[in-house]
């Protein structure tokens, strides 16, 4: 990830083939590797995928060098393509669960806390 002009940090990558662990779940994630390993957690944010804008999910694990994006409304094969992206905030830190089905759970609340940051402000 880099910083952009606004201080929002910003990624640009080609989807890799990950665990499929997303998708099993019922929430698939495009992955992008990136240069440098950066602080785990959950983001809300933007990916532009063919030139359409989603809103995201992304989340960044422990010690590693992969962002998973979990496109919003998007139904679709993204390995090989490009995707460019925007943190626009942290939902929360990383956390280990000790059930599937926390996990799950706690996956349902990030998104629509990541949908109510994201919102439009009217």
């Amino acid at each position: 990830m880099s910083q952009a002009g606004d201080n929002r940090k910003t990624f640009f990558g080609i989807v890799i083939v990950g665990n499929r662990q997303g998708t099993r779940l019922g929430f698939p994630t495009a992955n992008v590797a990136l240069a440098t390993a950066h602080a785990g957690g959950v983001y809300a944010g933007r990916v532009t995928v063919d030139g359409k804008d989603y809103d995201a999910a992304l989340y960044v694990g422990k010690n590693t060098r992969i962002l998973e994006a979990h496109l919003l409304g998007f139904d679709g094969d993204l390995y090989g393509k490009t995707i460019e992206g925007v943190v626009v905030k942290k939902i929360r830190a990383r956390w280990d669960f000790k059930t599937e089905a926390d996990l799950i759970a706690q996956i349902e609340r990030d998104i629509v806390a990541i949908k109510n940051v994201l919102k439009p402000k009217t």
